[in-house]
């Protein structure tokens, strides 16, 4: 009798952790993240370069506005950048991606996987939102010595759907 019991405790132990871990990954799972990532590398891509539309509003001078999203929505992975500020040597973008049929984005290191290029010179991203789940946004940052006008995002393998290219203006 004491062993039916203990049987019946740690079975219902391992369904209230299996239930916990279920409505956790519902709420939390796919949580929008802007913490800096540590994932290793993703793995080598074919070279395809996507078609990036621009959903720009602005006829603003700066490139730095909200109405200047690009967007990459080519494969299983939709990829959206907006340039957000230039402050203190540091360039923000706002950064989404989202799928619905891809798994383990968090095995790609953006760090590793982002470019920017400007005036000749090839830039890495100092931050950038970790990527897991289906819906993912946050911020990249660069540092640099001023405000780009005319750039471009370069994002290699993500989702191994080639490079896909982000320019401004």
């Amino acid at each position: 009798m004491e062993g039916d019991k203990i049987v019946a405790i740690v079975v219902l132990v391992a369904v209230v952790g299996l239930l916990a871990f279920s409505v956790g990954s519902l709420f939390w799972g796919e949580e929008k993240s802007s913490s800096p990532t540590s994932a290793p590398t993703a793995t080598a891509a074919p070279t395809v370069t996507q078609t990036v539309k621009s959903t720009a509003t602005s006829t603003s001078p700066s490139l730095a506005n909200p109405g200047n999203t690009k967007t990459s929505d080519a494969g299983e992975v939709s990829v959206e950048l907006t340039p957000k500020k230039f402050e203190n040597g540091k360039f923000y973008l706002s950064m989404d991606v989202n799928t619905h049929s891809v798994s383990g984005l968090d095995k790609y290191n953006l760090k590793e996987i982002v470019a920017l290029s400007y005036k000749g010179k090839s830039y890495k991203p100092v931050a950038v939102p970790v990527v897991n789940g289906h819906h993912n946004s946050g911020e990249i940052m660069f540092e640099m010595e001023e405000e780009p006008k005319e750039f471009k995002i370069t994002i290699t393998g993500l989702a191994a759907e080639g490079i896909r290219e982000f320019s401004w203006p």
